[in-house]
């Protein structure tokens, strides 16, 4: 064997797994398909040198995924998500747990796991009020809903005093790198905490390899990926799949079904995927001062978990130039596509920035992802053939948007329905008590493959309603524990 422990992917999973075995002295090979971005990639991007996505022939930070029934944006970068999300790193509620999940895991039995990734990638909410905060309390008193500052992964010391806010004249694609990279210069990221843990413990951390064929082999598996353009394997006693949920479960259905190589993966492969409710809206000319609001997007949500499951996180002002939001008023106005916040008459005279709220939520309907072929993948649900008259997220934005004195917009209901947009895909390789429920056992090793484990968002059964990072790495130190336990 080449290496004790291959882990596929560096994200909130990867990274976890590959600490703990390297920790242990095992010998770790980490294969990650993104960059390592450094802040010379950062300045690359922001000058359009290089391209901020993934591509056939790029390899930026960011994953957009298109499959039929889905639209998704992940990381992709050493440190996965870590490099470009909003660093928001916090427990779920317990009532995640009541169903679905084997027995034995829950809030309580996971207790130590989360307070080790709590110790490791140590969030702590904004030592100061922010304006934004006041801002969002303000509302919040006005409609009797709890506001809620977040833990966050920051070095809060490092954080900008300002990120333009809407007000240059640039490209949304460099706009929106300016304003990724401008939270990611206080972020905390794997690569400063779990990932940098196993690399000074001895493993092997190559970026710009993908994964294509895992096939068993006595005593193991062979592992054949694209290293920068070359072919090559490695042969690893034990193989962890931490991919990101939409490339754990393609590597998995492609394995099965094209390379017959992993047959033995179960017929619940693909079943139980959430978007962990994601939504979003945009509020227009909010009667907040953005110009001098220096904090990072995510500080606070408004807390609607009690009353409907979700929360409505605070993502600040959306990083688009004055002129293309004008343009994207009018456009919304022209087609009718703004739901109900915003007529066609409005857009003219609201000004200033718009205001991202983001959506999550535990009340969802599974989808299931089934396999095309050639690297595609579908994703359907059985929903009711309309939303509910009275949609509690909609009347909550409309309520956050009259208190904000805002107009607001949200995507078509049509289309959230056919194809909904996640920045949290999450499931479809589940952990269950059997191999009738789920695909792997409750440590996340995969039923029928010994030696092959899941630790990404894939191995979830439910959603969790909350950013999933902490629950994917406090899982991944689960699957860890066994992982070192099996090599001894």
């Amino acid at each position: 064997m080449n290496t004790d422990v291959l882990v596929i992917g560096s994200g909130y999973g990867g990274s976890v797994v590959a600490a703990r075995s390297a920790q242990a002295g095992l010998r770790v090979h980490v294969l990650e398909r993104g960059a390592a971005l450094t802040p010379a990639d950062w300045d690359a991007i922001a000058d359009g040198r290089s391209p901020l996505h993934r591509g056939r022939f790029a390899n930026g930070p960011l994953d957009i995924h298109v499959q039929r029934g889905l639209g998704a944006l992940t990381g992709n970068a050493a440190g996965g998500g870590s490099r470009i999300n909003t660093a928001v790193t916090i427990r779920p509620r317990a009532h995640i747990f009541d169903s679905g999940w084997p027995t034995g895991v829950n809030l309580d039995t996971l207790g130590p796991c989360y307070d080790r990734v709590e110790a490791e990638i140590r969030p702590t909410t904004c030592p100061t009020e922010s304006p934004r905060i006041r801002f969002m309390n303000r509302m919040g008193a006005a409609l009797g809903i709890e506001v809620s500052t977040l833990p966050l992964a920051f070095d809060w010391s490092r954080v900008p005093k300002s990120h333009g806010n809407g007000t240059s004249s640039q490209s949304f694609t460099v706009e929106l790198a300016n304003w990724l990279r401008s939270v990611g210069g206080a972020r905390r990221g794997l690569n400063q905490t779990y990932l940098r843990i196993a690399e000074l413990a001895g493993a092997i951390i190559e970026t710009d390899a993908s994964v294509e064929v895992i096939e068993p082999t006595p005593g193991g598996f062979r592992v054949h990926f694209q290293h920068r353009g070359v072919g090559s394997a490695l042969t690893s006693r034990q193989v962890i799949l931490a991919a990101g949920t939409l490339n754990t479960l393609r590597l998995l259905f492609a394995n099965r079904g094209e390379h017959d190589t992993l047959r033995h993966v179960g017929r619940c492969l693909g079943r139980r995927f959430f978007t962990n409710g994601d939504r979003g809206a945009l509020l227009f000319g909010a009667d907040h001062d953005w110009e001098s609001d220096f904090a990072p997007p995510a500080l606070a949500w408004f807390d609607q978990w009690d009353a409907h499951r979700f929360f409505a996180m605070d993502l600040g002002p959306a990083p688009i130039a004055r002129g293309q939001l004008g343009r994207l008023l009018a456009l919304a106005a022209r087609t009718g596509t703004s739901r109900n916040g915003l007529g066609r008459t409005t857009a003219r005279g609201i000004c200033g920035a718009a205001w991202i709220i983001g959506i999550m939520g535990a009340n969802e309907t599974p989808r299931a992802a089934s396999y095309r072929g050639d690297g595609r993948m579908t994703v359907s649900a059985d929903l009711p053939p309309r939303s509910p008259p009275k949609d509690p997220v909609t009347s909550c934005i409309a309520a956050l948007a009259g208190a904000a004195g805002a107009r607001w917009m949200m995507v078509p209901d049509f289309l959230e329905r056919r194809m909904p947009m996640t920045v949290h895909p999450l499931g479809g390789a589940a952990m269950a008590d059997s191999p009738s429920t789920g695909v792997t056992d409750p440590y996340g090793e995969v039923f029928g493959h010994p030696g092959l484990f899941v630790a990404d968002g894939a191995l979830l059964p439910t959603a969790t309603g909350v950013p999933p990072s902490m629950t994917i790495a406090a899982l991944a130190e689960r699957v860890a524990m066994r992982v070192v336990e099996a090599a001894r």
